[in-house]
């Protein structure tokens, strides 16, 4: 390292780095489907509009471009008489594409009455949407017999698209500006950004005891703001409708993401928190090591549940160890993986007499696995025990499956809905899903491949290539490596 920066780095922005670094503009579309009155259900209802029901199945079909790049998606429309949720009978579906996105009467408070209307909106995930033509469907709910539907009345149909524009770069590219870094220890490898949203870069790590983070123009290199906290924690960040959320130790923090602002703390009683995921109004993290679950408001900071993951075969005896991944979330259901490991001592524990020894362990227990819960009430809904030791790679959703690699080399493609095996493939090596694009899943080590998301047929393959899916950008028509 040059002696002129030994305590301090540099951060120089290509220009290359806008389209990687994704701080394209983000634009705004909405597809009206229809404004029409309907009535859904088996009964005439004089007080809905129409009186008479028109069916149990309501069907609208749409059409997307097929360049349209979706970062995030929401479905909306009113709804009358509507049966609050969550509700084992009467459960009105919303599907995309024959997936279920979501149920109304999830969305319609309990205190609401009858004849009132309510505005729904229900956060759709991306990967569900086809290039070109789209069809979706409401249905009414039955009782448990199916002998009698939920009638209700909806109207005001419409999608909220928020749609990432393209950069248009050409060469030569060149150094757009440079950043001088404050740390206090100039580390050898440069830092990243941690995140990048609206034309803004945020930075973060944990400096000699101190978090920090810092928010750069991404068009200037200009400082924002920073902020610092004095907890030692590193800090996991997630943003949404310009906000900034800061998970730091047991704390998450609501920043106003162009000034830094505080709009709202809270201070959680569990481990540190991380890997958040913001879908809809709510925010899921969960602890990476620890057995922790939560869903956040965020508008407020206000807890809707949290979740205690447990192993009740492990005994009372030893000690424990819980490691949680990521939340992936599809809107219905949010998934993670879980490690977790039981020791117990061989010979009672005692001062050994050379402070070199130490007692000696049993061979832990280990168990593995995914866990699907309620996205609504955080109750489990499926597990999935990995039959054997895994590569610890986090799993990835695409659409209706939940994708994961065991150590054997091979990857496998769980129901997101059940978390029954839809198909195994073995690719010999290790591999480890990082995108996914048009129905085509892209996977690293050592040798890169493209698998049909739906069968895992591998479609290509490249051996003996220097090429790696996880540094690349990978576009509907090309990789850039």
């Amino acid at each position: 390292m040059c002696p002129s920066i030994k305590n301090s780095l540099i951060l120089a922005l290509l220009l290359l780095f806008l389209s990687v670094a994704s701080v394209s503009n983000v634009s705004a579309a909405k597809i009206v489907l229809d404004t029409e009155y309907h009535h859904l259900g088996d009964d005439f209802k004089e007080e809905l509009n129409p009186d008479d029901p028109e069916g149990l199945i309501y069907t609208a079909d749409f059409t997307l471009d097929p360049s349209v790049d979706i970062e995030s998606a929401e479905f909306t429309l009113t709804g009358r008489s509507i049966v609050p949720g969550p509700a084992d009978e009467f459960s009105d579906k919303v599907n995309l594409n024959g997936i279920e996105i979501g149920s109304l009467n999830d969305y319609i408070p309990a205190e609401v009455t009858d004849s009132a209307a309510v505005n729904i909106t229900i956060p759709v995930h991306p990967s569900l949407f086809n290039p070109g033509n789209n069809t979706l469907k409401i249905s009414a709910g039955s009782d448990a017999n199916g002998s009698n539907y939920d009638d209700f009345e909806f109207y005001n149909v419409s999608l909220h698209l928020s749609e990432a524009e393209p950069v248009t770069l050409e060469p030569p590219l060149k150094v757009a500006w440079t950043y001088e870094l404050p740390w206090e220890l100039g580390y050898e490898i440069p830092p990243e950004v941690t995140l990048a949203a609206d034309g803004v870069l945020y930075l973060s790590r944990e400096d000699f005891g101190k978090t920090i983070i810092i928010a750069l123009s991404a068009e200037t290199g200009d400082l924002l703001w920073s902020k610092e906290w004095d907890d030692g924690q590193s800090v996991s960040l997630g943003y949404k409708d310009g906000v900034l959320f800061a998970g730091h130790s047991s704390n998450i923090d609501a920043l106003d993401a162009k000034t830094g602002k505080l709009l709202w703390k809270k201070e959680y009683q569990s481990s540190t928190w991380g890997n958040p995921v913001i879908f809809g109004n709510t925010l899921f993290v969960s602890t990476p090591y620890d057995r922790y679950v939560a869903a956040i408001d965020v508008e407020n900071g206000a807890l809707k549940w949290k979740y205690e993951f447990n192993r009740t075969d492990f005994g009372a005896e030893g000690s424990n160890y819980y490691s949680l991944s990521g939340p992936l979330v599809n809107g219905n259901l949010v998934i993670f993986r879980y490690y977790a490991s039981h020791s117990i001592y061989t010979e009672p524990i005692e001062i050994p007499e050379d402070p070199e020894l130490e007692p000696e362990l049993e061979k832990p227990i280990v168990k593995e696995g995914l866990i699907a819960l309620n996205a609504h009430t955080g109750e489990v809904i499926w597990e999935y025990i990995y039959p054997g030791e895994v590569l610890y790679f986090e799993p990835f959703l695409y659409r209706d499956l939940v994708y994961t690699t065991l150590s054997e080399r091979d990857i496998i493609a769980l129901s997101v809905e059940s978390g029954e095996e839809v198909w195994k493939t073995h690719n010999g090596k290790w591999s480890n899903v990082v995108a996914a694009i048009n129905g085509k899943l892209f996977v690293d080590f050592p040798n890169p491949g493209i698998l049909q998301a739906e069968t895992g047929e591998i479609l290509n393959e490249y051996p003996g290539s220097k090429m790696s899916f996880a540094s690349s950008v990978i576009s509907n028509k090309f990789i850039f490596n």
